[in-house]
């Protein structure tokens, strides 16, 4: 959790006005990180996870306040955690305001998106941001926000996949 602190404390270094920041959300390391993160800088960015609804352990846990588990059927693999790790669980129910649940389509859609609009790969995980960016904007506030994109690495065959199955 110390280490993925350090992904956000990087961000607001280089942007420091941030308004919010959309935290992809698996076991809830990095979220939790991210949370302890903005505790203890001079900073009012909010936290917004997102976590597929294919995998919504994390997300049940923080809304019911203890350990939940739930079945992980997405394709997002740094996603597909059953439940969050117990520190990470005390560190969401204590400082996180706002979860959000994107679709499997909503991910393939952003990872389609993401690369027709600037050439990067992204991997399903890194694309629930983006997702819910794009199909949950109501429960994101205004203002300057950042995307956590964990990762690029997804295979050509996936690549080719998100494209075919956007219309047009």
């Amino acid at each position: 959790m110390a280490g993925a602190a350090t992904v956000l404390w990087e961000m607001l270094e280089v942007e420091p006005e941030l308004d919010g920041v959309i935290v992809p959300v698996g076991g809830g390391n990095l979220v939790a990180g991210s949370l302890l993160t903005v505790a203890m800088l001079p900073s009012e960015t909010a936290v917004i996870g997102v976590q597929s609804a294919a995998a919504p352990g994390a997300t049940l846990s923080w809304l019911r306040g203890a350990m939940s588990t739930a079945e992980c059927r997405t394709s997002a693999g740094g996603l597909a955690a059953e439940h969050p790790g117990a520190l990470a669980l005390g560190v969401m129910h204590a400082l996180l305001e706002r979860m959000i649940l994107v679709t499997e389509e909503d991910i393939w859609k952003a990872i389609a998106t993401a690369y027709q609009v600037t050439g990067f790969p992204i991997e399903p995980a890194a694309a629930a941001g983006p997702a819910a960016l794009d199909a949950c904007a109501d429960q994101i506030p205004d203002g300057r926000i950042g995307i956590m994109l964990t990762g690029g690495r997804i295979s050509a065959a996936d690549l080719c996949r998100a494209q075919s199955e956007q219309p047009g």
